[in-house]
């Protein structure tokens, strides 16, 4: 009996600090997929809002932040007319920095900028300077590695400090 209890208890630990992945990739964080509409996703998220086109006959283009499942989620969302000409907002781009965050390739935050050239060498790859820092006097320090999913017309972009993950975009695809 004692033997039981105490392996339900490793078992309720165990469980209570085992870490919850979402998944992220070259499409989405979890159910939030480029090219998706707000309006679809709005229900999944614990923060919401209510946007309105400014002026559906220009260019409308709106950041919002959200949480979706814990995860503190920067949306870029433009407004783009449905077959109805209504106007709608569809995702065109996510960014969030979050140790819950994991590729399929078990890419998490830490991970070393060599180990996830190891993972994904098999795929389309661009390595370069983060162009955000170049002006500060240590830009070294900073890089990014682009994972080009030209099939979906999106790609994955990997944020490092020090040659160790600190953040992911997910964005529609330059050109595509």
């Amino acid at each position: 009996m004692q033997n039981h209890f105490l392996l339900l208890c490793l078992f309720v630990s165990h469980s209570l600090f085992a870490q919850e992945y979402v998944p992220i990739s070259s499409t989405g964080i979890g159910a939030i997929k480029i090219g998706g509409l707000y309006s679809e996703i709005s229900p999944l998220l614990e923060a919401k809002q209510n946007l309105k086109v400014q002026n559906p006959k220009g260019y409308a283009r709106d950041t919002l932040t959200a949480l979706y499942n814990d995860i503190t989620v920067t949306m870029t969302l433009e407004a783009y007319s449905n077959s109805e000409d209504q106007w709608e907002w569809r995702v065109q781009g996510l960014d969030a920095s979050d140790p819950k965050l994991k590729t399929k390739s078990g890419i998490t935050l830490g991970t070393p900028k060599m180990e996830v050239v190891q993972k994904l060498e098999s795929l389309r790859l661009s390595l370069m300077p983060d162009w955000r820092y170049e002006d500060q006097k240590d830009a070294k320090r900073y890089s990014l590695v682009i994972l080009n999913d030209w099939d979906n017309g999106t790609e994955l972009t990997m944020y490092f400090t020090d040659n160790l993950l600190v953040g992911f975009a997910v964005s529609e695809s330059e050109g595509c």
